[in-house]
């Protein structure tokens, strides 16, 4: 997405330039969007106020308009505004989302351990039991951590999250959860092997 706002389009190549790798992950969710109407752009960025000079400000500004932009009635993203971008009929058949979370407050909340998760979604993708899960035992558990995932009090929304069909090739990759992570606007993320969500 090019910036129509001036001030914004500098303050963005700016950070994108930037060697902190928070700023460039702020600037490249912006400047990779692909799928925002023009309308919308516009609409965002004719109502930055000169609190966006510099990223502070901008970010201050951002979170406040979003707040806004969720918490009424018909949040803007299902409005006429966001229709151009808006998905248009039903979901093809076999059609998933990938969600990008990170695990650690559902891990602590559920008790599990990565290897114990490895095993659980192993044997529900199979249909095999293993160890101490049946099919039902680790359907039951992968519920459970979704559920905490749905509830966590440190989520911040929007969540990240694309079209399996669209890093479907990517999932082959050893490196797959970097690039997943990548495509997803979430760069500066950064997690040691021993914390990396399982396969």
């Amino acid at each position: 997405m090019i910036p129509e706002n001036i001030a914004l389009d500098a303050l963005l190549q700016f950070m994108w330039k930037a060697a902190d790798p928070d700023l460039r992950a702020y600037a490249a969710n912006y400047l990779f969007e692909e799928r925002v109407s023009l309308a919308r752009q516009q609409s965002y960025e004719h109502s930055i106020d000169t609190a966006g000079a510099d990223f502070g400000g901008w970010d201050r500004w951002h979170r406040d308009y979003l707040w806004q932009a969720i918490h009424q009635e018909v949040p803007e993203t299902f409005t006429t505004i966001n229709g151009d971008a808006a998905h248009s009929g039903e979901l093809a058949p076999g059609q998933y989302l990938v969600r990008v979370e990170g695990l650690e407050h559902a891990l602590g909340k559920t008790g599990y351990g990565i290897d114990e998760l490895n095993t659980a979604l192993e044997v529900a993708h199979t249909g095999k039991s293993q160890g101490k899960y049946s099919v039902a035992d680790a359907t039951a558990a992968l519920a459970r951590l979704c559920e905490s995932l749905n509830e966590n009090p440190f989520s911040v929304r929007p969540r990240f999250a694309g079209f399996l069909q669209d890093v479907e090739e990517t999932l082959s990759a050893a490196d797959w959860p970097d690039q997943i992570r990548d495509r997803f606007g979430l760069a500066h993320y950064t997690p040691a092997p021993e914390r990396r969500s399982p396969s």
